[in-house]
């Protein structure tokens, strides 16, 4: 939505994550549902095959290579499932001479090291590992106790604006 909202992106790629694996698939079938709320065609050949988390390099060439498509006439922002996924394919994109953001807008998922340690660093979605950890801990003592636990829970997930989008960060912000 951000990148639609802020930086008027309009035809997204995105790379799929491990065809096994249930996280991948839910970000897969979001990107579908992104498209559908927004009334924006979901063209197959901008998603790549479910690649495992560390070929994103193999999956931005499929795309590129394979499929002939050319970064910023074919799509104008790519996604993908994990942070580890964008950095590779980011980092074939910029061998190529593809500049990121401005001819190409990208985010990743995670917010693991590998969205911090990039150039630019990668705008994506944290997620709440440290309070998934923290309530399967606590899930697991009271099951063990013989209390009931609820089937299902909810924790929110936040955007973190970097550079990669073409958001100046709020540290950077800060600075000014």
């Amino acid at each position: 939505d951000h990148l639609y909202e802020v930086h008027g992106a309009r035809r997204f790629a995105f790379i799929s994550g491990p065809a096994e694996h249930e996280s991948a698939q839910d970000r897969a079938r979001a990107f579908l549902d992104f498209h559908r709320r927004r009334g924006l065609a979901a063209d197959g050949r901008l998603m790549s095959s479910p690649r495992p988390w560390n070929e994103g390099a193999a999956a931005v060439k499929e795309l590129l290579d394979d499929r002939r498509l050319i970064p910023g006439r074919d799509f104008d922002a790519l996604l993908a499932a994990s942070d580890l996924q964008l950095y590779e394919a980011v980092q074939v994109l910029q061998s190529r001479g593809c500049l990121i953001p401005q001819d190409l807008r990208v985010a990743g998922f995670n917010d693991s090291v590998e969205s911090r340690i990039a150039s630019p660093s990668f705008t994506t979605v944290h997620l709440p590992f440290d309070d998934q950890a923290r309530l399967a801990f606590t899930d697991l003592l009271s099951l063990l106790a013989g209390e009931e636990v609820p089937p299902e829970r909810s924790l929110e997930c936040r955007l973190v604006l970097r550079r990669s989008c073409g958001c100046l960060s709020p540290s950077v912000i800060a600075a000014g």
